[in-house]
């Protein structure tokens, strides 16, 4: 078989534009900005969606070929929402996240396009807690945000040639 090399700029693009067109509940952009990258200094603000290339793992059980190397490239997704203390919207607070939980992954399975040539994608648990990130490259300020992970597995059975 043919080996199959991922578009990363094509990948990443398709990505980006995912998550910038998922809503939140109210029917509005559920994120400020879509970050490519780990949040490493956040601007003021938000909520924002970052994700970034996490590295390669094995395809999976079961995906064989006899063709090529298997392998699932890793990408990190994360929804961060600055700390809200009031009460009160909390509960709408959580169904926005659960909401947009959801959204995000309608939208990747629906884009068969965004594993650029590779063949299939799978989309890890959801992991809901707090972190406290720096808020502003360089600088000591930090905030407390609600913090949604998940990852994004680009299966490419087709991967890299077993010979040059």
């Amino acid at each position: 078989m043919t080996e199959q090399v991922p578009v990363w700029a094509t990948i990443f693009t398709a990505i980006d534009d995912e998550l910038t067109a998922v809503l939140n509940t109210a029917g509005n952009a559920a994120f400020a900005d879509v970050i490519q990258g780990e949040p490493i200094g956040l601007p003021l603000g938000g909520p924002y969606a970052c994700f970034w290339y996490l590295g390669r793992t094995d395809a999976g059980a079961g995906k064989l070929t006899l063709g090529n190397v298997m392998y699932a490239a890793r990408i990190q997704i994360l929804c961060l929402w600055p700390m809200q203390a009031e009460r009160a919207t909390l509960g709408s607070w959580e169904s926005d996240i659960a909401t947009i939980d959801t959204s995000i992954r309608r939208r990747f399975r629906a884009n068969s396009a965004i594993n650029s040539n590779l063949t299939d994608l799978d989309i890890g648990d959801s992991q809901l807690g707090y972190a406290d990130l720096p808020i502003a490259s360089g600088s000591n300020t930090r905030g407390l945000y609600r913090v949604l992970s998940m990852e994004l597995q680009l299966d490419n059975l087709e991967g890299e040639a077993l010979s040059a």
